[in-house]
């Protein structure tokens, strides 16, 4: 009689403890579901479905069949397995694009803006495990794109404060402008292209395609630039030299005349570009010209 009294007294802690797991369970789906999904402790809710699943498996091992046993167990791995989803929803990253791409794929019509949160408790509805892998990928689409995005929005803080720096050198007779160092800008500008190149080149890159092939563009433009006033002016530094001297000019004064008229232009342009000094403004097709 002792014993049979034991065996029932542990059969029904086993049945009390299960009914304790369950009355559990309810409680934390019941607030989990009605979680904001952005709000949503993955890790937390992942590591509460193990603890429940430990304290449901106890009480499957410690008695007959039972159908809340069974029950319970199906809903911690229909939890279990909406948490990939989940966690893949919450990307910031997500646009409204994105948002669209995963309304199609669960054929229902989802909303998650700051004015308007989407529930746990509505993906859940949705079956939403058997989605993972397409959701994952709109999730990864959706950081490589936002990188995307961050690398131009980066060239363009960049190049705001890029400017060419125009030295005043002092020779006997006058002043003469002269452009200053350009080692920032080259440097510069080869990080930018290869940060162009990659943006190209990705997979991701049709959102922002647009946008990169215009940068290319202007950063191809501020090469030609660079390329034009290194060559003006190592040819205008040498050709005054020559001109300088009164035998050469009257000897070659049509020449010296020439070279007056390039020289005053390049002179022109230095100062224009002293009192507007932005290399990616300054850099149009009409100024290399």
């Amino acid at each position: 009689p002792s014993t049979e009294l034991d065996e029932v007294q542990a059969e029904v802690g086993h049945r009390l403890k299960l009914w304790e797991t369950a009355h559990q369970w309810l409680g934390e789906c019941y607030k989990w579901m009605r979680t904001p999904l952005q709000e949503v402790n993955a890790a937390g809710v992942l590591k509460r479905v193990a603890e429940l699943r430990s304290e449901a498996h106890v009480a499957q091992e410690a008695l007959e069949p039972n159908p809340v046993v069974e029950e319970l167990q199906l809903h911690l791995t229909l939890m279990q397995d909406i948490m990939p989803v989940v966690v893949a929803l919450q990307n910031k990253d997500l646009k409204a694009r994105h948002w669209q791409s995963v309304s199609e794929i669960f054929q229902s019509q989802l909303e998650n803006t700051p004015s308007q949160s989407l529930l746990m408790g509505s993906i859940a509805e949705l079956d939403v495990g058997r989605f993972y892998g397409d959701i994952q990928a709109i999730s990864i689409r959706a950081t490589q794109e936002n990188f995307i995005e961050c690398a131009l929005a980066d060239l363009e803080k960049q190049w705001e404060t890029m400017e060419f720096t125009i030295v005043i050198v002092e020779t006997e007779k006058r002043e003469v402008p002269t452009l200053g160092p350009t080692d920032a800008i080259e440097a510069q500008l080869e990080d930018s292209l290869v940060a162009v190149s990659m943006a190209l080149s990705s997979r991701y890159a049709q959102v922002h395609f647009q946008a990169a092939s215009d940068w290319q563009h202007r950063l191809k433009a501020v090469r030609n630039l660079l390329d034009e006033l290194e060559v003006m002016q190592k040819q205008g530094s040498y050709l005054g030299q020559v001109f300088a001297v009164t035998d050469i000019q009257k000897q070659l004064l049509s020449e010296a005349n020439r070279f007056a008229i390039v020289d005053n232009t390049w002179k022109t342009l230095l100062t224009d570009l002293q009192s507007s000094p932005n290399v990616l403004r300054a850099a149009t097709p009409a100024l290399v010209e």
